[in-house]
């Protein structure tokens, strides 16, 4: 089922086993996703197969976003890589990223 998240903080999610998604087919608006852990599998994203539209993504275990699109959304130092097979536009995301496809105002940055 697709879940309809505003205005929301998601953080301090643990997972110990599988993917460990935190925000899964999810519609996130103006939301923080922020300090989730995944220790098994292949780690997992803290936002998958999602849309999320204005939301700071930042100190995930695993990837930022993977298999998603982002609209006006920044993505920092999160565990493995920014974003994975991502639609972005008009975002700001951290280094070692994968893009399937990004519109005008994508910019990356290196973040340390």
């Amino acid at each position: 089922a697709w879940s309809f998240l505003i205005n929301c903080f998601l953080t301090g999610d643990s997972a110990a086993s599988g993917n460990g998604n935190c925000a899964y087919q999810c519609s996130l608006n103006n939301c923080v996703v922020s300090n989730n852990i995944s220790s098994g599998g292949n780690g997992g994203s803290a936002i998958f197969l999602s849309t999320a539209n204005n939301c700071l993504v930042v100190a995930n275990s695993g990837d930022g976003a993977s298999i998603s699109t982002l609209n006006n959304c920044t993505v920092v130092r999160n565990g493995f890589v920014g974003i994975y097979e991502c639609k972005v536009n008009n975002s700001i995301v951290s280094l070692l990223s994968r893009l399937v496809f990004a519109d005008r105002g994508f910019t990356i940055v290196k973040t340390g």
